[in-house]
């Protein structure tokens, strides 16, 4: 059986030729589904195309790829004060966070106090925790400008 022989609604009895499956797999949008069994109780199998999304599929669809596309935006966030680059994701927000909480428990000097941190270019410097405050607070600032964007009108 050649590829032109096969179609969408296609019947097999007893078994389908892999040429079937593969020719089904080399487009994505079909398949091969045991339908019943014939008189002689021999299953039946059909070539059937997949359903097209529901509006609701079609939509979880899209909000998902556009949360994916936010998370991919926010992991790529870089903020800079006082010549310093800073990552901005939201891993680096947390870290930022829990160093200068601590700090301000402990009343520390925000404005002398330095941290050993890694840079966005992978360069160690010692910034202040009021420094780290403000790339912080421009990373959230960054971050909230994307957030909401899986939930506004595609465009």
């Amino acid at each position: 059986m050649t590829d032109e022989q096969f179609s969408i609604g296609q019947i097999f009895v007893g078994i389908y030729p892999p040429e079937a499956a593969a020719w089904c797999n080399g487009f994505g949008d079909r398949y091969i589904k045991e339908i019943d069994k014939d008189a002689d109780g021999k299953r039946r199998f059909q070539i059937v195309a997949v359903p097209a999304p529901t509006p609701e599929e079609q939509a979880a669809a899209e909000l998902a790829k556009a949360k994916r596309e936010r998370a991919d935006t926010v992991s790529k966030i870089t903020v800079e004060v006082d010549g310093m680059v800073f990552d901005g994701d939201e891993t680096a927000q947390t870290r930022m966070g829990r160093t200068i909480a601590a700090a301000t428990v402990l009343g520390v000097d925000l404005d002398t106090t330095k941290q050993v941190w890694v840079l966005a270019d992978n360069t160690v410097a010692e910034p202040t925790i009021k420094q780290l405050a403000r790339a912080l607070q421009l990373a959230g600032a960054a971050q909230a400008k994307v957030w909401t964007t899986p939930y506004e009108p595609a465009s």
